[in-house]
């Protein structure tokens, strides 16, 4: 039996022509990952191509900031698959990074019966950082799966260097942590 993997992507282009051209490509599987896959499973790569672009696509759910097309240039995206073909959407999406090194790809997946999720941001083909949750206490909710997102969504709003800020929200975490176990000494719950 095999579980389904729900996926959110969204994408941070640097305008609005990045972000269709990227939208265009999530929607079609490399010529090199079906070759790959083809040779992984001794299949035809017509046999799998057709599997691939099958199995491999991202809808597009809304746009991010500006709504307008002509300036957007953030856009959320949407999959799922199931659990045995993870390695495929995620090659995919390596791929496409590749191809746009500059653009931020920030990854959210979960399996709720598995019940875990990770989020990954993903720049020039490269996990650039990573958390994951693995003790999720209800149906599709996150425990303790930490918003790494938001120091990049921040330098992307500002224009600053990608992972400038991302030690001072670490540390900000650290302290709003110490803060919040600090409080909850001081409270009963009943």
């Amino acid at each position: 039996m095999s579980n389904t993997v729900h996926y959110e992507l969204d994408v941070l282009a640097r305008n609005p022509t990045e972000i269709n051209l990227i939208a265009t490509t999530l929607m079609h599987v490399s010529a090199q990952l079906i070759h790959s896959v083809a040779e992984r499973f001794g299949q035809t790569v017509s046999e799998i191509a057709e599997a691939l672009n099958d199995l491999v696509w991202f809808e597009v759910v809304c746009n991010l900031g500006v709504v307008d097309p002509s300036v957007n240039k953030a856009r959320r995206f949407r999959t799922h698959s199931v659990d045995r073909h993870r390695s495929v959407i995620e090659s995919h999406l390596l791929e496409v990074s590749v191809g746009f090194p500059r653009t931020v790809f920030l990854l959210t997946f979960r399996d709720c019966q598995y019940s875990y999720s990770e989020k990954w941001v993903v720049r020039a083909g490269k996990i650039a950082q990573r958390v994951q949750d693995y003790c999720l206490r209800g149906q599709g909710m996150d425990w303790a799966l930490l918003d790494i997102f938001a120091p990049f969504l921040a330098e992307y709003d500002e224009e600053l260097e990608f992972g400038s800020l991302w030690n001072e929200w670490v540390d900000d975490v650290i302290a709003a942590a110490k803060d919040l176990k600090e409080s909850s000494r001081c409270r009963a719950f009943n």
